[in-house]
């Protein structure tokens, strides 16, 4: 459902953190940041941290009580099941060409009823699906694209990759992207970019075309 090349994140790590909840007493960070791990530690969290960038000491541990280096490729996640309250996953499944082991691990270690939170690129963002049709799907072009990210996604896929791993109805939320008064629709209700004319939109379909990325909120079955 939606509604209205760095070490660092494209996007707002700290933002994440009210969405962490206040019920939560073990944290686990995909995306480790100091100022994240300081209000993390300030509430009296314990907080991991996990580094699937593969390169040996991208992340700072300080502030966490842990931190562990995991193959992107085979996440074999350290921890016991259900041993963490929330996961904050971030854009960590973008950056994997096969995100569903990964997902499906992070649901693992999560208790049941707990929290992952996520940042996911929309690969319908209306200026993505321009690109493609123009032949220029390339980084930097349009510059949403982010050079680190081996994978994009539709809402629909989003919810199929969170729904295999045991997280049955995840919230799907824009979270960045354009507002309607920067890209209006034409008196017949498109989207029109010279020759590629997307539409007639009803508001939902129009609201999926401006999302550039997803804020997803996924809590594990209770059942687990």
């Amino acid at each position: 459902m939606i509604s209205m090349e760095a070490k660092q994140p494209h996007w707002d790590h700290d933002a994440l953190a009210r969405y962490v909840p206040a019920s939560a007493k073990t944290v686990l960070d995909c995306t480790p940041a100091p100022s994240f791990a300081a209000a993390a530690r300030s509430a009296g969290r314990k907080l991991y941290g996990a580094d699937f960038s593969g390169r040996e000491g991208a992340f700072s541990c300080e502030g966490y009580d842990d931190m562990v280096a995991v193959n992107p490729d085979e996440p074999l996640l350290p921890f016991a099941d259900g041993q963490v309250d929330c996961v904050i996953g971030g854009d960590v499944p973008a950056t994997l060409r096969d995100p569903g082991p990964l997902v499906q691990a992070l649901a693992r270690v999560l208790a049941p009823g707990g929290l992952a939170v996520f940042i996911f690129p929309n690969l319908q963002y209306h200026r993505h699906v321009v690109a493609l049709a123009r032949g220029q799907w390339r980084s930097g072009t349009p510059p949403a694209l982010v050079r680190r990210y081996l994978r994009y996604f539709t809402a629909y896929e989003i919810h199929m990759l969170l729904a295999r791993a045991g997280f049955p109805n995840p919230l799907c939320e824009v979270f960045a992207g354009d507002h309607p008064e920067e890209t209006p629709l034409d008196e017949h209700g498109c989207i029109v970019h010279g020759r590629v004319t997307l539409g007639p939109l009803t508001p939902g379909e129009q609201a999926a075309f401006l999302a550039r990325q997803y804020l997803v909120l996924a809590a594990k079955s209770p059942d687990g």
